[in-house]
């Protein structure tokens, strides 16, 4: 179907593999509740702000992509950005509603730049994590995945963290066992070697 068919058609879900279809969808205001860019590599993602119904984004494989300063969805609850090779920062994420990211395979070291957000849910499974430093000012982040990160070394701000439900497996996790002890919120956790 041509771009302008679809503009007719009352389209919730949309997703685009090619980024030079971008520019023409994005003449029309669709009422999109979820949109699948993966692969598309566009830079800015501040055009996105004509669907003010948007509730899942996913932007997977994008290679541009550092950070989300130019993410201003109000209405975003989840944000799938998995192998996203150039991605460097949470920054702009205290801004956003967004609470569930999908980040496997990141290159993100630590979590700093999370702190303060709205964020429920962390699933960066396969990701370069060294330390799970800025946890602790994530109030919010009660569910976290971190299965096969395996460089982490540093999980010492689980304790202090608001995490309840834990996902940890790969080669370090039996360093861990202690710290997971000792957290005071910790309702479920899946720690297998």
């Amino acid at each position: 179907r041509s771009i302008n068919e679809i503009a007719m058609m009352n389209i919730e879900y949309l997703g685009i593999n090619k980024s030079q279809f971008l520019n023409h969808v994005l003449k029309f205001e669709f009422k999109l509740r979820g949109f699948r860019l993966a692969g598309t590599n566009i830079q800015d993602l501040s055009p996105l702000i004509v669907y003010t119904q948007l509730d899942h984004l996913d932007i997977s494989e994008f290679d541009n992509i550092r950070d989300l300063k130019t993410l201003k969805n109000q209405s975003l609850m989840t944000l799938s950005m998995n192998n996203c090779k150039s991605f460097r920062s949470f920054a702009g994420i205290t801004d956003l509603n967004v609470k569930r990211i999908y980040a496997n395979n990141s290159p993100l070291k630590e979590l700093v730049s999370l702190g303060g957000s709205k964020v429920e849910k962390l699933d960066m499974r396969d990701s370069e994590l060294i330390q799970l430093k800025g946890l602790s000012q994530c109030p919010f982040l009660i569910d976290l995945d971190v299965r096969w990160s395996k460089k982490l070394k540093d999980v010492s701000e689980l304790e202090s963290s608001a995490v309840e439900t834990l996902w940890i497996q790969g080669p370090n996790e039996s360093k861990f066992l202690e710290t997971v002890r000792k957290m005071k919120k910790l309702k479920w956790s899946d720690i297998i070697k």
